[in-house]
């Protein structure tokens, strides 16, 4: 564990935003800390739509043909986009040898609930017409990560075949804000605050119930979906988000896994750029994952 080697990055790190201001002075802080962000020189970008929805598309040398990532970005709903977390989600595809998908999906105020699960719903079913679902494996963080569960409910109601598994870090799954690590790590997480989240999850969720299972995954049924692998620090305020939905999908029926790294804070995968040995180690533990369940046709 590196705990002290995360301390330094963390004091020359750029500040990132305050989810509890406007959520249009939150993004424009949080969309600079992200342009500040390297990505890797060997990738190939492509910048289109699927389904009519804006997304980035990427190859590393390593990807394989007909192998798709879907990752979905964090942001709190309010911030964020496929560009922003490029660096990230490329690294992830390179180690899923497979093409990057990620999807640039309506942000709140202006589009609230259900606008992100239409858009990444849509953005999946148009890659189930260039590939087998088998073939596509799915990622995200943060708000990112509850998304893409949501995506993978709202697929299964649509009737639309599973992708082959799931890559969760760090997920944002209860947007009511009310678990109890909200508080109780709030000094050890220096990303995130309950305050913040809350003020995010009201701009997403307008007059809309935060319980709804599309909105919050903990509470959704878990038959007939994809396996879940999870990823949470043990010092981040989302801690039980991500146990909580781990154990709800056991209870309803589906498959999960869940890591907790010890001595880690929020979404510590982004400081992959700066050497943080987890981050290298979650990256490379997430692309085992998702290797191990993609089947392409040559495989």
């Amino acid at each position: 564990m590196s705990v002290e080697q995360l301390q330094q990055i963390l004091s020359v790190a750029p500040a990132g935003p305050d989810f509890a201001n406007e959520p249009h002075v939150a993004r424009r802080a949080f969309d600079g800390m992200l342009d500040s962000l390297p990505v890797p020189e060997d990738i190939t970008v492509t910048e289109s739509s699927l389904g009519g929805v804006p997304v980035v598309r990427a190859t590393v040398p390593e990807s394989k043909v007909g192998r798709i990532l879907l990752y979905v970005h964090g942001g709190a709903y309010v911030s964020g986009t496929a560009q922003g977390y490029l660096g990230l989600a490329v690294n992830l595809a390179r180690a899923a040898a497979a093409e990057l998908v990620s999807v640039n999906y309506r942000l709140a105020p202006e589009s609230q609930f259900p606008s992100a699960v239409d858009d990444a719903v849509a953005v999946y079913r148009a890659l189930l017409s260039e590939v087998q679902a088998e073939a596509i494996t799915v990622a995200g963080d943060s708000a990112g990560g509850g998304l893409a569960v949501a995506m993978l409910l709202a697929a299964r109601d649509a009737d639309l075949e599973q992708p082959s598994c799931a890559v969760l870090l760090s997920p944002w799954a209860d947007l009511s804000c009310a678990a109890p690590s909200m508080t109780e790590r709030a000094e050890r997480d220096p990303l995130l605050s309950q305050a913040g989240l809350a003020n995010s999850a009201a701009a997403y969720l307008g007059a809309q119930d935060p319980g709804h299972p599309l909105a919050s995954p903990v509470n959704g049924h878990f038959e007939g979906i994809a396996p879940l692998y999870i990823h949470v620090g043990s010092e981040e305020i989302l801690h039980d988000d991500a146990v909580r939905l781990a154990e709800r999908v056991r209870e309803t029926g589906g498959s999960a896994e869940i890591k907790v790294w010890e001595g880690m804070i929020h979404d510590w995968s982004l400081f992959w750029f700066a050497g943080l040995e987890e981050a290298t180690a979650l990256i490379a533990e997430a692309g085992d994952s998702m290797t191990r369940s993609l089947t392409t046709p040559t495989d």
